[in-house]
């Protein structure tokens, strides 16, 4: 987006707008949630408003909206207040002084429809449109709010039209990952994956495959944790393999691969469970009853490289090579795992897994991947991984979370997430959600005759909103991230322009 460099007159000198009426004068210690060396800055916004009734329109808007300010700030109280830093430990308190915030009324010589239609991220030249706050990372003993409205200046003739969705995939070397320590960027792509259709025909019906030996009959209850709301679907999941071995390579590879499934369900033992519905308070459970998951096999007119060199998500016709699970919104007394090779006229094949969310998440499905390999690649040891109690991730995955998770963060998330069980209390149309996947073992899936190139999460059924980054390797063999992002077409117009522009200035600059 291209915008117009606009003249912005202010009406006055800035002013502090106090609260309406006497507020606590009192101290509240910020909580080390809160009190984060990357949140000390002021935080730039704007919001864009279309005149719509005229004849409610007050006098004098500005005043309007300075009166409602310094009534809010009665509610808001802590706002007015400033930031000092404590004589101890150097942590920052709020102390409520009502010292106030700060106001300024403007105006500009331009329309809503010069800024698009509608207004979009990164909005260019709009310093005049901001309060002046100068060095934006200076936060103590400093006004906490600024507000600089313009009632009086912007007309909009709004036509609403659909966004249509585009995709970008953007590849970058390593070395980006690491703040661009030494060396350039070897690769960057935005592009819109535009692959062939693929007849995919299974051999045969889907068979339910059950752990090879007897295994616990019991009960685990979800935890808080794994039982959330926006947990309860099927995650799919691609995986592409390169033949490396013909002679390793078994007479029936899919035999081999189901053999060894069978033979990980007796460690795994309660994905071959059925998730229920407990009686009080509508929390799941999964009842380890070994009914089996799901397998097919299929065959596919379709080399690897057919797919990109190499795969790159969103993996265009990728439903011919899951399951077909139906609703993945249904989780309660189905299947939890789905399991389809599809074998590629290069010897090749393609795994598409759906395994339920509350089950396991990236980092624990692909160690339940990895002792399927493991065992299909006759290893002499078994694996060792085993449930946790009461939880059903797997035992390593909780203790990795464990890990990365401070005591007061876990505290607040295990507080929060009971409350947030059965629906958001906050509206969730327009959040962005990033995922980092690239460290969660995928390399180390290794069939033996047979290594993985490349895979992901594809975009099947309804569009998932979700920016993950992935690890693969690209055209010279060196590893290399893939980030997936799904925007409307405007933004995703706009993102392109900008990280073009980003990653020209950086490939300009001399190398240290």
């Amino acid at each position: 987006m291209k915008l117009k460099s606009f003249v912005v007159r202010r009406w006055g000198n800035p002013e502090l707008v106090t609260p309406a009426r006497a507020t606590p004068c009192e101290m509240k210690p910020l909580s080390n949630l809160d009190d984060h060396w990357d949140l000390r800055y002021l935080q730039p916004a704007l919001r864009f408003f279309r005149a719509v009734d005229s004849d409610r329109r007050p006098g004098r808007p500005g005043e309007a909206i300075r009166a409602a300010l310094a009534e809010a700030l009665v509610y808001y109280y802590p706002i007015t207040g400033r930031l000092p830093e404590l004589p101890k430990g150097h942590k920052l308190a709020v102390k409520c002084t009502s010292e106030r915030v700060v106001f300024v009324e403007a105006e500009a010589e331009a329309t809503l429809e010069d800024f698009g239609d509608p207004p979009l991220p990164m909005f260019s030249d709009t310093e005049g449109f901001l309060c002046d706050v100068e060095d934006a990372r200076v936060i103590v003993g400093r006004p906490l709010f600024y507000m600089q409205p313009y009632p009086n200046t912007l007309r909009y003739k709004m036509s609403l039209r659909a966004c249509p969705l585009g995709v970008a995939i953007i590849t970058f070397a390593v070395d980006v990952l690491q703040y661009l320590p030494s060396s350039s960027i070897q690769t960057y792509t935005y592009r819109v994956m535009k692959q062939k259709s693929f007849m995919s025909r299974r051999r045969g019906n889907p068979e339910f495959v059950t752990p090879v030996r007897a295994t616990p009959h019991e009960s685990k209850l979800l935890s808080d944790l794994d039982d959330h709301w926006d947990l309860h679907y099927l995650q799919p999941g691609l995986e592409f393999f390169h033949a490396v071995d013909s002679d390793r390579r078994p007479a029936r590879p899919g035999d081999n691969i189901k053999t060894a499934l069978a033979e990980a369900l007796v460690y795994y033992y309660p994905i071959a469970g059925r998730l229920r519905e407990m009686p009080k308070g509508h929390k799941l459970a999964v009842e380890c009853t070994a009914e089996g998951v799901v397998f097919v096999e299929a065959e596919a007119e379709a080399t690897l490289e057919d797919f990109g060199e190499p795969p790159m998500p969103t993996f265009h016709g990728a439903e011919g090579f899951l399951c077909d699970v139906g609703d993945a919104r249904v989780i309660v007394g189905r299947p939890l795992f789905y399991m389809q090779i599809t074998h590629l006229k290069c010897g090749g094949f393609v795994l598409g897994t759906h395994i339920c969310h509350c089950i396991a998440d990236a980092f624990g499905t692909f160690q339940f991947l990895k002792a399927i390999f493991d065992i299909a690649r006759s290893e002499a040891k078994p694996p060792c991984y085993q449930f946790g109690k009461g939880s059903s991730l797997l035992e390593q995955d909780r203790k990795a979370k464990d890990e990365i998770m401070i005591e007061e963060n876990m505290q607040l998330r295990v507080k929060l997430l009971p409350l947030w069980r059965e629906k958001p209390y906050i509206k969730v149309q327009r959040i962005f959600k990033t995922c980092d996947i690239k460290w969660i073992g995928q390399d180390t899936l290794d069939i033996g005759w047979a290594k993985r190139i490349g895979g992901g999460i594809p975009t099947v059924s309804l569009p998932n909103i979700t920016s993950y980054q992935f690890m693969c390797k690209n055209e010279k063999g060196e590893k290399s991230t893939i980030i997936s992002m799904l925007l409307p077409q405007p933004a995703m117009d706009r993102f392109k322009q900008e990280m073009a522009a980003s990653l020209n200035e950086y490939s300009i600059r001399p190398k240290i």
